[in-house]
């Protein structure tokens, strides 16, 4: 893991939370997505640099989240209704 990974996991996850309303102590759904998105935004990272610049990374950006998006719409969903 990378060393800066944690504190804007944590950080990401934290806003989140207060966002939707859920508690970031008990609910999974803050730093789940957290994660994924971070995630996603390093494999985008990785595969720009990886093409020396020449892909598009708006366009890298909007397939990763394209692909985590169902997940996140699902895990949201669930954690709406079991904490409130």
């Amino acid at each position: 893991m990378r060393p800066w990974y944690a504190q804007w996991r944590d950080d990401l996850a934290a806003e989140l939370a207060r966002r939707l309303g859920l508690a970031p102590d008990t609910d999974l759904y803050p730093q789940l997505a957290a994660g994924m998105a971070l995630t996603a935004f390093d494999a985008v990272l990785q595969r720009w640099s990886g093409s020396d610049g020449a892909e598009d990374p708006a366009e890298l950006t909007d397939r990763a989240f394209a692909v985590i998006a169902p997940a996140l719409d699902a895990v949201e969903g669930r954690a709406s209704r079991t904490s409130r």
